[in-house]
């Protein structure tokens, strides 16, 4: 069995760990002061295709393979673990059962928007009063 990282892996891998270094980094230990989360961010990795990494192309999701899926969230969590479990509760515990048990009206409504980032927040805050006041 072959146990090495493709090329487009190996690119996914350092397109991740550089917009990890660069762009959320710096503000890590802000962020954890003022106990935010910057959505800002998690937006621009749902660009990147982070959101939807696993969710199929048809759904607006990257379509990828696990091992590059993985190979993200190391790069994330290696930086920012509280960004690494939104995305792993995101991709995994939120849009793989719609994927495989939803309907397609069910799909179109929720897991075009989760796969893109563009409605990110909803798989990732707590069903709690006020929730939404740390999240920037």
């Amino acid at each position: 069995m072959d146990f090495s990282v493709s090329d487009h892996q190996k690119l996914i891998r350092d397109t991740v760990r550089q917009f990890m270094e660069t762009e959320v980094g710096p503000l890590v230990k802000e962020l954890e002061r003022k106990e935010k989360f910057p959505l800002d961010l998690l937006k621009k990795l749902g660009e990147m295709g982070c959101c939807g990494m696993l969710t199929p192309e048809e759904w607006g999701g990257a379509g990828m393979d696990t091992v590059s899926y993985v190979l993200m969230l190391e790069e994330v969590a290696r930086v920012y673990t509280a960004m690494s479990t939104a995305l792993g509760v995101t991709n995994s515990a939120v849009q793989a059962p719609l994927d495989q048990f939803g309907t397609p009206a069910q799909k179109e409504k929720y897991l075009r928007r989760l796969a893109s980032g563009e409605r990110a927040q909803d798989a990732i805050l707590p069903l709690t009063a006020g929730a939404a006041a740390n999240i920037s």
